[in-house]
């Protein structure tokens, strides 16, 4: 659960920083 929502979060912070 933790390990998912952090994934989420790191690809959308990459793809929020382009």
């Amino acid at each position: 659960m933790l390990a998912s929502s952090r994934t989420a979060a790191a690809s959308v912070q990459r793809m929020s920083s382009r």
